[in-house]
């Protein structure tokens, strides 16, 4: 009998959909269409759905699509998920990867866990804590950014307070650091960058250096920052026990985890940790194969 491998997008809390990647962007359909094409096997059917009501109880759903050769196909029946992949799945599934964003959604927290590599921040319940904070921190540029948010846009790069109206209110509380200057602590790539190590149940699938264009502070892709595949690059011994230290903690709570560590390291060589990711991205083929071939040997095993 196949195993089935349930793709949940939930998007949608429409039941009927015209189509399987309704409301989402072509990228994320050919993304998912690439993944849905590698799982799919003689041993391994793949469905897909993006609507909450599609959930049954705990792995049952009622997927809308089922893939069928090189198409999706419409789907009405009760399936039992040997997988779940995706995000923001129902807390029943239990056959899904363990998730660590219940730590990492909370930058202080993550920082309270590892107080020696993580850079030291000041909490800022309003506007007026931000502008009591600022002078407290030292170096010209501040780091003032979301205490439960990740997104790039809230985070501001800048010696000035910035303006109360430019702060969006919803995201309090905001946490300040200083500004830790890596623009040549990387080898021959030069400006500023962070080192993203991914790492899935304890061993490193993934190495990139993520970089913003000269004169910018963010590395997002999505403010044209470069991502340089490091897969070759020998990590160095001080990271490699930081990464050790880590891992060996969030081992004694999951065997099974997936997660990223972004590094820094200062211009006198310093290493320090910006932030730890539960959902990284993978970047590049050779990373997201990894872990698609691991999703599979675990769901013809386990299951």
């Amino acid at each position: 009998m196949k195993k089935n491998i349930v793709l949940y997008l939930s998007k949608s809390f429409t039941w009927v959909l015209k189509k399987p990647f309704q409301e989402h962007s072509l990228r994320f359909q050919i993304q998912t269409e690439a993944l849905a094409d590698f799982f799919s096997s003689d041993t391994i059917q793949v469905f897909l759905t993006q609507s909450k009501i599609s959930h049954v109880w705990e792995n049952t759903f009622i997927p809308q699509f089922i893939k069928k050769w090189d198409k999706w196909e419409t789907h009405n029946k009760e399936v039992t998920a040997d997988f779940v992949l995706g995000s923001y799945i129902p807390e029943a599934v239990t056959r899904k990867l363990f998730s660590l964003k219940h730590i990492f959604i909370d930058k202080k927290k993550t920082e309270n866990l590892f107080p020696e590599y993580i850079i030291k921040s000041i909490i800022c319940e309003n506007y007026s804590e931000i502008q009591e904070s600022f002078p407290k921190i030292s170096s010209t540029l501040k780091v003032l950014k979301p205490q439960f948010w990740t997104q790039w846009k809230w985070i501001f790069i800048q010696e000035k307070i910035p303006k109360e109206e430019e702060i969006e209110q919803k995201f309090y509380p905001y946490i300040l650091q200083e500004f830790f200057d890596t623009s040549e602590g990387f080898g021959t790539y030069s400006w500023i960058h962070d080192f993203r190590v991914i790492i899935l149940n304890g061993k490193i699938i993934g190495k990139v250096l993520r970089q913003p264009n000269d004169g910018w502070f963010i590395s997002n892709t999505s403010q044209s920052g470069k991502i340089i595949d490091l897969e070759n690059y020998v990590i160095p011994e001080k990271i490699q026990d930081i990464i050790n230290d880590i891992d060996s903690y969030f081992g004694s709570i999951s065997p099974e985890r997936l997660y990223s560590i972004d590094f820094g390291i200062w211009v006198g060589g310093e290493i320090k940790i910006f932030e730890m990711n539960g959902s990284p991205a993978l970047s590049f083929p050779h990373i997201t194969h990894k872990l698609w071939s691991y999703i599979i040997k675990k769901t013809l095993k386990d299951s």
